[in-house]
């Protein structure tokens, strides 16, 4: 699983009402010059060659209309202009790009060179254009993480349905999935064995790979009633990451490698062991959150998917440390038939609702069900308002 990508710049991304400038514009040049500091630009040499020739071609440069003007006599129209193009007067007293001319550096060199590459839609115009801004802004997500010190994310696709804690200031790529929560019931309900069953049931893959899509494995998950408050889910919860945090740390492996020993038939570490015993605790207290006290949690290191042993060779056998496939099927029978319940009586909730209004609203009129797979399953799985925002970015 590779890590999610972060801008070292320190802060997220501004919406776009506040859009990150590029510079001030002093003499024939953008530059970073401020009334206060005075600093220059530390400029690349390719970019210091681009600037050079695009100086010959316009005959040492003769539109200043922005280097010339001021940003404390201008007429708000006038700015407007300005913050659209990513370029200010010297005078213009918030942050620009160009302030940080190291960052600025390696963002021209890596990004921009990527942005040229692009289409010729609306789309790509704008990338290459504003090529040291966010290819896409994610306001949703800004809103609903402001505050929070933490947020849990996974990996959208993955050998492992791994779920961990990450600060909320990183800048994630669109690889990772984002959820707002930040309580240890909620990463135990997650980690759990019943989610990882429900997510690749309906989850699609990329090659080996699950592919963690929060509609289908997410939303349509019906968590046991009252997870939120629940302590056992908590303890356990707590327990299984702090675990699992310090074996990572004390053998200095990520997550793919620590899991990897945890699934591995001949891996017999005694703090594997413990991980496993672990896991099971906390597949325990989700099951009995669940009301389902008769459902084992015994495991076995079985075959993933069928291989042909004649052909295989040498390679390393898909062993997974897991339920049998009867206890599978069976938490996932409950699952699907809990689902379907909640289904119908979200249904009926919402006949009741019109009935008293007299006249539907678009919004209450709007289907909210959608048919499963045929090829899975027959029965209708329900896509009810979330507790929680669910974010794709």
């Amino acid at each position: 699983r590779r890590r999610p990508e972060i801008v070292p710049a320190g802060t997220m991304p501004a919406p776009p009402e506040q859009t990150p400038l590029l510079g001030r514009a002093t003499g024939s040049e953008l530059r970073p010059t401020s009334p206060e500091t005075g600093r220059e630009a530390m400029r690349t040499p390719a970019s210091r060659d681009r600037d050079d020739d695009a100086k010959g071609e316009r005959g040492g440069g003769d539109d200043r209309s922005v280097e010339m003007a001021s940003w404390a006599g201008a007429m708000d129209a006038e700015r407007r202009e300005w913050l659209r193009s990513g370029a200010v007067p010297a005078d213009y007293p918030g942050p620009v790009a160009m302030d940080w001319p190291e960052l600025l550096g390696i963002v021209e060199e890596r990004v921009k060179p990527e942005r040229a590459k692009l289409g010729d839609n609306g789309d790509a115009r704008r990338r290459k254009e504003k090529w040291w801004l966010w290819g896409r802004y994610t306001p949703a997500l800004f809103a609903a993480i402001d505050g929070l010190e933490q947020v849990l994310v996974i990996s959208r696709v993955g050998q492992q349905a791994s779920f961990t804690f990450s600060s909320a200031s990183m800048v994630y790529a669109e690889s990772t999935v984002v959820f707002p929560l930040i309580n240890y019931t909620a990463f135990c309900t997650l980690q759990s064995r019943p989610h990882e069953i429900w997510a690749r049931f309906f989850g699609s893959s990329m090659k080996d790979d699950l592919r963690y899509s929060p509609s289908d494995c997410f939303e349509t998950f019906p968590c046991p009633d009252g997870w939120e408050t629940r302590p056992a889910l908590e303890a356990a919860g707590k327990t299984y990451y702090e675990h699992r945090a310090a074996l990572m740390i004390r053998n200095e492996e990520g997550m793919t490698k620590t899991y990897n020993r945890f699934h591995d038939p001949y891996e017999n570490d005694p703090d594997i062991s413990r991980f496993r015993e672990l896991h099971a605790t906390m597949d325990r207290a989700v099951l009995d959150a669940y009301g389902w006290t008769d459902i084992p949690t015994d495991c076995d290191f079985l075959l993933d998917y069928e291989i042909d042993e004649a052909t295989w060779g040498r390679k390393k056998k898909p062993y997974r440390y897991r339920w049998p496939d009867p206890v599978r099927d069976e938490v996932l029978a409950r699952l699907l038939a809990l689902n379907a319940e909640r289904a119908a009586e979200e249904a009926r909730a919402g006949e009741t609702s019109r009935a008293t209004r007299g006249k539907s609203s678009p919004e209450s009129a709007r289907s909210r069900y959608r048919q499963a797979p045929p090829s899975r399953s027959n029965l209708m799985i329900a896509e009810p308002e979330p507790l929680w925002p669910t974010l794709d970015d």
